[in-house]
This record gives structure tokens, sequence and C-alpha cells, in this order.
């Protein structure tokens, strides 16, 4: 079974990846601000190396796999950190807050085998599938109206009582901070915040079919809906971002 390292330990790793990633890898260390949180995880799944500590956790060369499921606050420090470090990483989305950053990063990426976000719709087979058949069509199909939709509300069962641990701990990494873009005016971060989280899968999804996609204009019908514009070659691509709760 192959090693893996972890860094970040709250309900979205331990309910949503964890199921999956002991189906395939063996934890061999994990980090996590929350000390308490740290040692009852480490003492479940028999993990014999575990710190609070990021810059200790890296000296520890044990695994080619890193898996980073940190606060968004706390992730782009994270990566600047172990980007230095020769393994494949995985960092949950959306990792990094604004173009600057994101521009940093890929600079230090000598393969883009080396570093994935958790944008699991690139390997859905039905979009997939989709995409051969638009590339394959390409010259004879004229693409009169397209809609995307991500329905993440079945997120967590809420009938169900989730198996996690957790604990009272409210502190992360001191180094952690959301970067804001600079043009973005205070008043308007909470929309940015959420329009990330919330909608930069169908972002990803539309531009992975598409490809290089010129954005027009968005507008915000409030914090959790979005008509955005863009263009792709001669055609106008309209995306609907809206917060249904059904």
């Amino acid at each position: 079974m192959k090693l893996i390292e972890i860094v970040g330990l709250g309900k979205l790793l331990q309910v949503i990846h964890l199921p999956n990633l002991i189906k395939f890898f063996s934890i061999i260390s994990c980090c996590d601000p929350r000390k308490e949180l740290l040692v009852k995880f480490a003492k479940k799944f028999n993990i014999t190396y575990y710190t609070s500590n990021i810059n200790t956790f890296l000296k520890y060369k044990k695994s080619p796999y890193l898996f980073i499921c940190s606060s968004r606050e706390a992730s782009y420090e994270i990566l600047k950190k172990v980007i230095k470090v020769k393994k494949k990483i995985f960092c949950e989305k959306p990792g990094i807050f604004n173009l600057q950053d994101a521009k940093k990063i890929k600079k230090q990426i000598h393969s883009n085998k080396k570093l994935k976000f958790g944008y699991m719709s690139r390997y859905d087979t039905s979009i997939l599938f989709l995409k051969k058949y638009l590339k394959k069509k390409k010259k004879k199909l004229e693409i009169k109206k397209a809609i995307f939709s991500l329905n993440n509300n079945a997120f967590y069962n809420p009938n169900a009582k989730l198996d996690y641990l957790r604990t009272n701990e409210k502190n992360d990494f001191k180094f952690s901070k959301i970067n804001y873009p600079k043009f973005l005016k205070k008043k308007y971060r909470i929309m940015y915040h959420i329009f990330l989280n919330r909608y930069s899968h169908v972002i990803n999804m539309v531009n992975f079919i598409f490809n290089k996609i010129k954005p027009l204009s968005i507008n915000a019908k409030d914090i959790y809906n979005y008509n955005l514009v863009g263009k792709w070659k001669s055609s106008e691509i309209f995306i609907n971002c809206a917060n249904k709760k059904k």
C-alpha cells in the first residue's frame, strides 16, 4: 500500500476524503494546529509521527504523496512551503485566493503532475465523454445553448450521524491569512469568498469543456447568486451560479 502524509484533519478530511484515502493509502504522518485533535487522530489511525509545526512536519520525508486539507486561510502559505518538497501534492480547492499568488505557485511547478487541486469534475466519466464528443463533432456541431449544474446540497446526509473526531479548538496556524486581490474592496470580500468556495467548481468545469474562455462580465444578485458571461471563440457562454436548496 502506498504511503501518504496529511495536513489538515478537520471535518471535510474525515467525512469526505478519508474513507477514500484509506482504501489506497497508509497514513504515516499528519499535521494540524489543533493539538488535541491531532493526538486523537494519530491514536485512532496508529500514526506514529505527528506534529502541529508545519516546518517540522515537512522534514519528515518518508512519502512521495502529500494531501492538504487545511483551512483555506492556511493553504497558500502551506503550498509555498510544500511546493519546494519533491512530492505529488493534492490540495483542496480553492487553495489560492488571487491571481498573483497563483502565478507565483505556477512558476515553482516543474510538472503539472506535481500539484492537483480538488476539482473532481475533470475526472467525471460523463464530463470526459462530453469533452471528447464535442471535440469529435466540433466541425459539424453548432452549440446553441449549454447548461451546467452541480449540486452539493447533499454533501452531508442531514439524517445521518457523522462519525468524525472533533474538539473545541478553534486555533489555526499562526501564518493563516486569506490574500484577497488588492483591487477588491473590503465590503466585497465575503462575496468573493463565497463565490470561489461554491462556484469555482462550475467555472473550472465549463473552462475544461470549452477551454480558454474570456470573461466578459459578472452580475451579483446577492452574495449567493451570480450571472456570468464569457466568450469562447465567436460564441458567448452564459453561466448561472444559483443557490438552489433543491
